[in-house]
């Protein structure tokens, strides 16, 4: 197009979005008889031009759902284009259908959180009793798995423990499905799996409830996999050189490996186990333990479960004792927290 009198911009404006277009109204403000449109989302660098546009409204079609782009307008001029001022226009939330990722650090208007707006390297600040909810899910709960991509607030913090809870679209009526631990001070990859879940909600919260600071920056929702990992992995009794487990398949599987090891070893002993219970023997009384089950599945893959912390029966100590290190607090020890409600103690 020419321009006549020099180049000015055009003025560009939101009019309406579905979940995968945006329309805009172009109106503009000298001779040109064309425009460029060009769009970028919120985490993106390189802009993507749409081609000649010579009409208003006009709809740029093909985008994610519950997503944020700039956008900006160009007059076509005849030796130069001229740009309007981007601005910011979100697509509209629809149900989503797993695979399914999100980057969570810029606002998505299909996610919601009680404490803070995201920020642009760390994602949400969730903590202590704050929450993030997620868009509606457009398939059963029971049928997916949701990796949360976080981590701990600040080199030396502790783990923070989450819930991943199924609820209305407001949060409320939450229900726990599963729990994990976010305990390092790096992004990393948490899994959990809702197959536990026996409601109809169609939203899951991620929850943090202890107290602790965690940044979320992604999260990802995929179907379960055809082989899981155990669940609910229970202490039924302990004596002072046993304990006796059970837990819940949650596949076909061709027998279990039982991992277990005392508090603060590298090595694990091991047991083969064909059903869903077993007995540890030859157990350390007064002993913290950590298990973690193995599934074996028939398709050749295995699925290593979450790591659980049991203890042996407590017994009199016999005298000298000594104890090395309170860097966590030993089986059959107690603290009394009367005027200090957050007792702490470090190696040394």
């Amino acid at each position: 197009g020419n321009c006549d009198a020099g180049c000015v911009a055009p003025n560009a404006s939101f009019a309406s979005a579905t979940g995968n277009s945006i329309t805009i109204q172009i109106i503009a403000n000298g001779a040109e008889a064309s425009w460029q449109v060009e769009y970028k989302s919120l985490e993106d660098t390189a802009w993507t031009l749409t081609g000649t546009v010579t009409g208003s409204p006009y709809t740029i079609n093909g985008l994610n759902p519950g997503t944020g782009y700039q956008i900006r307008v160009g007059a076509n001029c005849t030796d130069t284009v001229v740009f309007s001022t981007p601005f910011i226009a979100y697509t509209s939330c629809v149900a989503v259908v797993p695979p399914y990722s999100v980057s969570l650090t810029s606002t998505n208007p299909c996610w919601s959180s009680n404490y803070s707006s995201p920020n642009s390297t760390y994602g949400y600040n969730i903590y202590s009793d704050y929450y993030l909810i997620s868009p509606e899910i457009a398939v059963p709960l029971d049928t997916i798995a949701v990796t949360i991509n976080a981590r701990t607030y600040s080199v030396g913090g502790t783990a923070t423990g989450l819930q991943v809870m199924a609820c209305d679209a407001d949060g409320s009526n939450a229900v726990t499905v599963a729990i994990c631990n976010v305990s390092n001070t790096a992004f990393e990859d948490v899994t959990v799996y809702l197959v536990d879940y026996t409601g109809t909600q169609n939203h899951f919260m991620i929850h943090n409830y202890d107290g602790g600071d965690v940044y979320v920056k992604a999260v990802s929702i995929n179907y379960l996999p055809s082989c899981m990992p155990v669940s609910n992995i229970t202490l039924d009794t302990a004596t002072a050189t046993t304990m006796t487990l059970h837990w819940q398949a949650n596949s076909p599987v061709t027998n279990f490996i039982v991992n277990y090891r005392s508090f603060g070893a590298t090595a694990w002993s091991f047991v083969n186990v064909a059903s869903t219970s077993t007995t540890l023997t030859g157990l350390t009384a007064s002993t913290n333990y950590e298990v973690q089950i193995i599934s074996n599945c028939p398709d050749g893959t295995s699925m290593t479960s979450a790591t659980e912390l049991f203890a042996t029966e407590c017994v009199p100590m016999t005298v000298p004792y000594s104890q090395m290190y309170f860097l966590n607090l030993p089986a059959c020890w107690s603290v009394n927290t009367v005027g200090h409600p957050n007792p702490s103690w470090d190696e040394s």
